[in-house]
């Protein structure tokens, strides 16, 4: 398969090759995900500088989501082979993705083969992935509780805020960490 692949962090211009990679072997607990879609945002490009708080094992395959058809599904998990999926993994710039179970969100049958990137982002956040485990727990992203109802993010407010929970949106009215003590604007 081809895959896009940095031996060393730096600029994506200067890193980045493409190259032929023998097919990846799920391990236990793994889908093997045909890709057909692969976002890109700032999270990726932070990834391959080494800026991101996931950090990669090199060499490593670029691209932290993406989407497309189960080719191979573990023995009785929820997922089936031909089923369409996004995930949030690194790895997915590449024509195969082993990716863990719990890091897959079915994609809804409405949703077309040109909207997969899309669907892949929105699904999963630009935040650092939780898994759709958490989400259930109101923990971590939200994708999995929030797809019906076609939201997508960074924060769940109906959840109160952690001290360490930097990609939460502040409701309205509520001052951020920095401003804490000082006065506000109509109080001076």
């Amino acid at each position: 398969m081809q895959a896009l692949i940095f031996d060393r962090p730096g600029e994506p211009l200067d890193v980045l090759r493409l190259t032929k990679l023998p097919s990846p072997r799920p391990q236990s607990g793994e889908a093997l995900v045909n890709v057909a879609a692969r976002p890109i945002h700032p999270a990726d490009l932070a990834f391959i500088r080494g800026r991101y708080c996931l950090q990669p094992s090199l060499p490593q395959v670029a691209g932290l989501e993406g989407a497309g058809d189960i080719a191979e599904a573990p023995h009785g998990s929820e997922f089936e082979a031909g089923e369409r999926v996004a995930f949030r993994w690194p790895g997915s710039w590449a024509g195969l993705a082993a990716v863990p179970v719990d890091r897959l969100t079915k994609v809804p049958a409405d949703i077309g083969r040109d909207s997969l990137p899309d669907f892949a982002q929105s699904a999963h956040g630009l935040g650092v992935a939780g898994s759709r485990r958490d989400a259930s727990r109101g923990r971590g992203h939200r994708h999995g509780r929030h797809l019906d109802r076609g939201q997508s993010g960074y924060g769940d407010l109906s959840r109160p805020r952690r001290s360490n929970d930097r990609y939460r949106p502040r409701r309205p009215g509520e001052r951020s960490r920095a401003h804490k003590g000082r006065p506000s604007a109509a109080r001076r």
